[in-house]
């Protein structure tokens, strides 16, 4: 008998795995985090504004930055709020862009903004700052445009920042000069006491002059 031919038995072929499609509101969640990730960390111009306008309040300026007062006596320090994380709510409440920071991210972002607004208020101290033909040739023809494109907003910021001791370290120590040439009560009260000690003087030496007459004037009477 001749051999059997062996067979090969065929593999079933496989099937193909089936991919999970994502769900519309998994594919919108994806595309808020990718937004979210694009603006993280940086702001724009508008929302520089923004933060400025929130800071001009002063419960606002205190949060992030405290203040120079002691508690009372007996009283225990009120509680810390978290500032920056009111300002990072306010900013994305706010902002056109609705960037969502952490308090964190939020304190870096400002901090960043604060030390570029330090450095161009010193560039514009320096002699020989002005406008250069670079400048005129991107379309800059003012120093306030300049600075703006320096720092944004920089005349805003100035106003809120220009007196604080990180920028004008000496600030501080003029305004406790100005209280104390303002009061000077020790001074005046030394002076005025001279002088009534001068005025007792006099009033006593005319007293003795008078009497002194008067005495002579009733010799002479006995003596007649």
């Amino acid at each position: 008998m001749p051999p059997k031919k062996s067979i090969k038995k065929q593999a079933a072929p496989k099937k193909p795995m089936r991919g999970i499609k994502p769900t519309k509101k998994a594919a919108k969640v994806s595309t808020d985090n990718n937004a979210a990730e694009k603006t993280t960390g940086h702001l724009k111009k508008e929302d520089y504004l923004v933060i400025i306008d929130w800071l001009k309040i002063k419960k606002n300026y205190d949060a992030c930055f405290g203040t120079d007062k002691a508690p009372l006596v007996g009283q225990p320090p009120k509680g810390t709020i978290n500032g920056f994380e009111l300002m990072a709510i306010n900013l994305r409440n706010q902002s056109l862009s609705k960037i969502s920071l952490t308090s964190r991210q939020m304190e870096d972002c400002f901090n960043s903004y604060k030390d570029k607004y330090k450095k161009t208020h010193t560039l514009s101290l320096a002699n020989g700052f002005g406008l250069t033909p670079e400048d005129q040739q991107t379309g800059i023809q003012t120093i306030k445009q300049k600075l703006d494109s320096l720092c944004p907003h920089y005349q805003e910021m100035h106003e809120l920042m220009g007196n604080k001791a990180f920028v004008n370290p000496l600030y501080k120590v003029d305004a406790q000069k100005d209280v104390e040439t303002t009061n000077p009560s020790d001074s005046d009260n030394s002076d005025d006491s001279d002088d009534s000690e001068d005025s007792d003087d006099s009033d006593d030496s005319d007293n003795s002059d008078t009497s002194d007459k008067g005495k002579d004037k009733d010799s002479d009477e006995a003596s007649v």
